[in-house]
């Protein structure tokens, strides 16, 4: 369980990770909803909560599949309809030779766009001017059975692209809802691991069943990591709670997972002193933030890392 779930910090989690931890909570909350005197939302929320979230991941994984299929036909439809395009489109050019005005007005006096949805109205556009032609007694325009063998084909493209496009939207919509989920599972997580600290104390192993990490016994001496470390954006302060027999506090930072900026990707120290918190100069970008005190023992343990956004 230690090496599948590294620590509490529930907005970090993986995929893997939530998952793992919810199947604990669902499986074993039951056990000591009573001990631990569980209001009725929060045991409701913690019972079904695995569920959910599977049923979310398959929900998103299905619709993901099916954008993907989708998609693949709307290629397919594409190539089908490009194939008796081109042919066409050379047809008409040997019958026209050097007359490009005629050719722009074909849409074809230009190379074969790249773009499959420009070449869905080159193939509409040289459907209708055809037409026109043949309508004017053009001798030199296609036969009218020869174009139309191009008309299925282009309906096909714009019917397989809009079915790729709503594909798209409901896989858009699953995920979003996934994202949404997580993050609301994450604040209840919260509420219940400090629910179960209020009751057990950090370091219970009962802490375990219910997916959470058991706070270790720290080295006899040295101070205890600090708590609660949080960033108040409006007046640009770090701050976190006192550490007993702390002397002094360090305080580092780096760029998380998402992005890079000045300072690299390796810690960097932006505070030592001894009060409990300190202006920060702001930088754009993501950042981890973490926080240790020092004693005459030397430094204590990291606390719990938070990510600061600028």
């Amino acid at each position: 369980m230690a090496f599948i779930i590294a620590n509490n910090l529930f907005t970090r989690d993986s995929r893997g990770t939530r998952g793992t931890r919810l199947s604990f909570i669902s499986g074993n909350i039951d056990m000591h909803a009573a001990e631990l005197e569980i209001e009725a939302a929060l045991l409701a929320w913690a019972q079904g909560a695995s569920a959910a979230y599977d049923d979310a991941l398959v929900a998103q994984t299905n619709k993901i599949g099916e954008k993907g299929t989708a998609f693949q036909a709307s290629q397919d439809a594409d190539a089908a309809m490009l194939e008796r395009y081109v042919q066409l489109r050379k047809l008409l050019k040997s019958r026209y030779g050097d007359d490009k005005l005629t050719l722009k007005e074909f849409g074809i006096a230009g190379t074969v766009p790249q773009n499959n949805q420009q070449r869905y109205y080159k193939a509409i556009e040289l459907i209708e001017k055809n037409a026109e032609r043949l309508a004017a007694g053009d001798p030199r325009a296609l036969p009218a059975g020869m174009v139309a063998s191009l008309v299925p084909l282009a309906d096909n493209v714009e019917t397989e692209y809009k079915l790729a496009l709503e594909a798209g939207r409901i896989a858009n919509d699953t995920t979003k809802a996934l994202n949404d989920l997580f993050d609301a599972d994450s604040v209840q997580l919260r509420i219940l691991y400090n629910w179960c600290v209020s009751y057990w104390g950090k370091r219970n192993p009962l802490l375990i069943d219910l997916g959470f990490v058991q706070a270790k016994a720290h080295h006899r001496g040295q101070p205890k990591p600090p708590e609660n470390l949080s960033y108040d954006d409006l007046n640009s302060v770090f701050s976190w709670d006192a550490v007993e027999r702390a002397t002094s506090y360090q305080c580092e930072m780096q760029t998380d997972s998402s992005g890079a900026n000045s300072l690299g990707t390796k810690w960097n120290e932006i505070y030592e002193g001894s009060e409990t918190s300190f202006i920060w100069q702001k930088a754009e970008g993501r950042w981890d933030v973490r926080v240790r005190a020092r004693n005459a023992h030397g430094f204590g343990k990291w606390g719990d890392e938070i990510e600061v956004v600028v």
